[in-house]
């Protein structure tokens, strides 16, 4: 579709014109939302400030863990596994004009809920790393691509451990994917990770730690107003408060913010994208809250209608037809999975 794409910021006046569930929520899924290009302004649709339920007539069946990320150059959102009470899948899934569609590759990575995903702009594929498969706590270190509806399996010469709940996006700035945190195998358990790892030029790089956030990491997503990867975390397993850190010329820092969205009780509760329609970073979360960040300062929304409270969502921005899309989670509002409730919903933003 495209071999580069630009971004401007869109406001609201030009807007107008134009394993199982036993570690369910120690961290997020890392979905990866993806930065899209603004769409042209005569082609904006009005700033509704709204969500909306979407009413596919197929679709993938209940899960969490699931990862949404938007394939510019193919010109659809790709959705990948995902697990429900049963245990993980590997379908492969595209969404495209309100509708989703079942692939079926010759080959595709294993079965496997929590993965890495994002759109990697300079090679035009979505990238896949790690996830944690169905019979073992050890979480997986392949790296895949997806490109014109078929998995290929990469081979770089070093890659990160295995991990499951990593965040990944697409830094613009710096023309590379970026990964961060996720949980490592230890002994016989799985404890958090703060590595900062970047993938270019078909290898991954592992960066130093020193001045790493060190928080639980939930949402990630790069910020063109900022010129920077936003993450946003909370502090520990057993400290809720939200931080807002930046990731930007291969340091990181704190986000000077006014201040910090409302404390959850879990993880994996929120996911982030930039909303390039409205012109926000668009922030969602495991109480059906909607919040904004632009210019340094976070504002509830109060969208007259939202999806369900849940969590290890997806959720991307969806260029071909120009709203954040979500879908999927898990309504379970508390550690474990004792009957927690998995959803198949899609909605538009």
């Amino acid at each position: 579709m495209r071999a580069h794409r630009t971004y401007r910021f869109l406001g609201p006046a030009s807007a107008a014109t134009a394993v199982f569930c036993a570690l369910c929520f120690l961290l997020p899924t890392g979905s990866g939302a993806l930065l899209p290009s603004p769409l042209p302004l005569t082609t904006s649709p009005p700033l509704t400030m709204n969500w909306t339920e979407l009413y596919p007539t197929t679709g993938p069946s209940k899960r969490a863990g699931v990862n949404l990320a938007d394939d510019s150059e193919d010109g659809y959102v790709v959705a990948f596994g995902g697990l429900d009470h049963q245990g993980s899948f590997n379908d492969t899934w595209v969404y495209s004009a309100g509708n989703w569609t079942e692939l079926f590759p010759n080959v595709s990575p294993s079965q496997r809920a929590y993965a890495a995903m994002a759109y990697d702009n300079a090679t035009q594929q979505v990238l896949l790393f790690g996830g944690q498969g169905p019979n073992s706590v050890a979480p997986l270190n392949d790296t895949w691509a997806f490109s014109q509806g078929n998995w290929t399996l990469l081979h770089p010469t070093r890659s990160p451990p295995g991990l499951m709940r990593a965040v990944m996006t697409y830094d613009e700035a710096a023309g590379e994917i970026v990964m961060y945190g996720g949980l490592v195998l230890s002994g016989k358990t799985t404890t958090p990770s703060n590595q900062t790892w970047v993938y270019k030029g078909g290898n991954w790089k592992e960066l130093p730690r020193a001045g790493v956030p060190g928080i639980n990491p939930d949402a990630f997503a790069y910020d063109p107003l900022n010129h920077g990867v936003v993450l946003v975390g909370t502090v520990s397993p057993t400290n809720f408060t939200v931080l807002t850190w930046i990731f930007k010329q291969g340091a990181w820092s704190r986000l000077g913010v006014s201040s910090e969205p409302s404390p959850g009780p879990v993880f994996g509760q929120q996911d982030l994208v930039y909303d390039a329609r409205d012109g926000f970073m668009l922030l969602y979360g495991s109480h059906a809250n909607t919040w904004k960040l632009v210019n340094g300062h976070w504002s509830k929304l109060h969208p007259a209608v939202a999806p369900r409270g849940r969590t290890l969502f997806g959720m991307t921005f969806d260029q071909g037809d120009g709203y954040v899309l979500l879908f999927g989670g898990q309504a379970a509002l508390g550690r474990g999975c004792l009957g927690c409730t998995f959803l198949n919903d899609t909605w538009e933003y």
